[in-house]
Protein backbone atom coordinates (compact mmCIF):
# COMPACT_ATOMS: atom_id res chain seq x y z
CA UNK A 1 0.00 0.00 0.00
CA UNK A 2 1.13 3.63 -0.63
CA UNK A 3 1.76 6.22 1.40
CA UNK A 4 0.05 9.86 0.60
CA UNK A 5 2.33 12.87 0.71
CA UNK A 6 1.60 14.77 3.01
CA UNK A 7 3.84 17.89 2.28
CA UNK A 8 5.44 19.46 -0.75
CA UNK A 9 9.16 20.72 -0.91
CA UNK A 10 8.86 23.92 -3.31
CA UNK A 11 12.44 24.31 -4.65
CA UNK A 12 13.57 27.71 -5.84
CA UNK A 13 17.06 28.52 -7.33
CA UNK A 14 17.70 29.99 -3.63
CA UNK A 15 17.66 26.52 -1.92
CA UNK A 16 19.43 24.76 -4.64
CA UNK A 17 23.30 23.98 -4.33
CA UNK A 18 24.85 24.04 -7.84
CA UNK A 19 27.31 20.98 -7.63
CA UNK A 20 28.87 21.57 -11.71
CA UNK A 21 29.87 24.85 -10.18
CA UNK A 22 34.00 24.99 -10.43
CA UNK A 23 35.99 25.11 -6.99
CA UNK A 24 37.67 28.18 -8.47
CA UNK A 25 37.86 30.70 -11.84
CA UNK A 26 41.50 29.02 -12.65
CA UNK A 27 40.18 26.04 -12.65
CA UNK A 28 37.36 26.78 -14.84
CA UNK A 29 39.54 28.80 -17.25
CA UNK A 30 42.04 26.18 -17.50
CA UNK A 31 39.61 23.68 -18.53
CA UNK A 32 38.07 25.55 -21.05
CA UNK A 33 41.21 26.50 -22.69
CA UNK A 34 41.71 22.54 -22.75
CA UNK A 35 38.59 22.10 -24.63
CA UNK A 36 39.24 24.88 -27.09
CA UNK A 37 43.02 24.25 -28.01
CA UNK A 38 42.46 23.33 -31.33
CA UNK A 39 41.57 26.75 -32.14
CA UNK A 40 44.85 28.64 -31.14
CA UNK A 41 48.28 27.77 -32.64
CA UNK A 42 50.85 26.15 -30.68
CA UNK A 43 52.82 29.68 -29.97
CA UNK A 44 49.36 31.24 -28.71
CA UNK A 45 48.10 28.31 -26.78
CA UNK A 46 51.25 28.09 -24.62
CA UNK A 47 51.05 31.75 -23.96
CA UNK A 48 46.99 31.17 -23.13
CA UNK A 49 47.64 28.58 -20.91
CA UNK A 50 50.19 30.23 -18.32
CA UNK A 51 48.79 31.23 -15.16
CA UNK A 52 51.81 33.43 -14.71
CA UNK A 53 49.54 36.89 -14.32
CA UNK A 54 52.25 38.81 -16.06
CA UNK A 55 51.64 37.00 -19.04
CA UNK A 56 47.87 36.98 -19.22
CA UNK A 57 48.00 41.16 -19.08
CA UNK A 58 50.18 41.21 -22.37
CA UNK A 59 48.80 42.17 -25.47
CA UNK A 60 49.27 40.34 -28.53
CA UNK A 61 48.48 40.77 -32.12
CA UNK A 62 45.89 38.24 -33.72
CA UNK A 63 44.09 37.15 -36.71
CA UNK A 64 40.38 35.60 -35.76
CA UNK A 65 39.48 33.33 -38.80
CA UNK A 66 35.02 33.49 -39.20
CA UNK A 67 33.27 31.66 -41.29
CA UNK A 68 31.83 34.58 -42.57
CA UNK A 69 32.47 38.15 -42.28
CA UNK A 70 29.56 40.01 -40.65
CA UNK A 71 28.85 43.43 -38.68
CA UNK A 72 27.15 41.38 -35.53
CA UNK A 73 30.54 38.85 -34.85
CA UNK A 74 32.82 41.82 -35.57
CA UNK A 75 30.76 43.97 -32.66
CA UNK A 76 30.56 40.80 -30.85
CA UNK A 77 34.82 40.42 -30.84
CA UNK A 78 34.90 44.43 -30.33
CA UNK A 79 33.17 43.73 -26.84
CA UNK A 80 35.31 40.77 -26.01
CA UNK A 81 37.98 43.33 -26.49
CA UNK A 82 39.44 42.51 -29.58
CA UNK A 83 40.61 46.10 -30.82
CA UNK A 84 40.56 45.50 -34.85
CA UNK A 85 43.01 46.68 -37.25
CA UNK A 86 41.56 45.53 -40.13
CA UNK A 87 38.73 43.39 -41.83
CA UNK A 88 39.86 40.91 -44.82
CA UNK A 89 37.10 39.68 -46.67
CA UNK A 90 39.01 37.71 -48.60
CA UNK A 91 40.24 34.90 -46.54
CA UNK A 92 37.44 35.92 -43.83
CA UNK A 93 40.00 37.05 -41.09
CA UNK A 94 39.76 39.71 -38.57
CA UNK A 95 43.41 41.02 -37.37
CA UNK A 96 44.03 43.56 -34.20
CA UNK A 97 45.09 43.47 -30.70
CA UNK A 98 43.69 41.92 -27.53
CA UNK A 99 44.91 40.94 -23.61
CA UNK A 100 45.93 37.33 -23.52
CA UNK A 101 42.73 37.19 -20.82
CA UNK A 102 40.30 38.89 -23.31
CA UNK A 103 41.50 36.14 -25.91
CA UNK A 104 39.83 33.08 -23.77
CA UNK A 105 36.77 34.81 -23.81
CA UNK A 106 36.81 35.54 -27.66
CA UNK A 107 38.00 31.79 -28.72
CA UNK A 108 34.74 30.78 -26.02
CA UNK A 109 32.33 31.89 -29.15
CA UNK A 110 31.16 29.15 -31.46
CA UNK A 111 31.27 31.55 -34.53
CA UNK A 112 35.46 32.17 -33.98
CA UNK A 113 37.28 28.88 -35.89
CA UNK A 114 40.92 29.76 -35.38
CA UNK A 115 42.67 32.85 -33.20
CA UNK A 116 46.86 32.60 -34.60
CA UNK A 117 49.42 35.18 -33.52
CA UNK A 118 50.06 38.12 -35.98
CA UNK A 119 53.39 38.78 -36.20
CA UNK A 120 54.90 41.99 -38.34
CA UNK A 121 56.50 40.67 -41.67
CA UNK A 122 58.94 43.06 -43.34
CA UNK A 123 60.55 42.30 -46.68
CA UNK A 124 64.10 41.19 -47.51
CA UNK A 125 66.45 44.00 -48.84
CA UNK A 126 69.04 43.31 -51.51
Amino acid sequence: MKKAVSEVLWLSEENIEDTTAKSSEEDYSATDIISLKDKFDEELFEMIKSEDKETLTKTVNVSVALPEINDEYIEQLKRDGLEVRRIIKLIRKVSGSAVLSDIKKIAMHPFVEKITLDKEVFPLED
